[in-house]
């Protein structure tokens, strides 16, 4: 279902989390450090607005409006990024097997 949106508005971690292993890019309402962390990784930290800002109105409107443009641009972003992460665990599970084979 989550691959029919354009992109989604959330304040939940696990919701960006399923959104990105979708291609979907996501406007966080967060605050925490694991927020910066995860949109940094895929190059989305424009896309997170805290909401204990005064500006809060301001930026969140601005956020959305920068989405609604660059949406097809970030699902793009979002799937290079996430096939490289995909990449990256393959390398270290056979980095380990080995590792193991090594040792026995």
């Amino acid at each position: 279902i989550i691959k029919q949106f354009q992109f989604i508005i959330t304040s939940r971690y696990h919701s960006i989390i399923h959104a990105y292993k979708n291609g979907v890019p996501a406007i966080v309402l967060g605050w925490a450090v694991k927020y910066e962390e995860l949109l940094g990784k895929f190059s989305q930290m424009d896309y997170m607005v805290d909401f204990r800002s005064n500006y809060l109105h301001k930026n969140f409107n601005w956020v959305v409006d920068k989405m609604l443009n660059n949406c097809e641009r970030e699902k793009e972003k979002i799937n290079f990024q996430f096939s490289k992460l995909k990449k990256n665990d393959i390398f270290e599970e056979i980095a380990q097997i080995i590792d193991i084979k090594k040792d026995n």
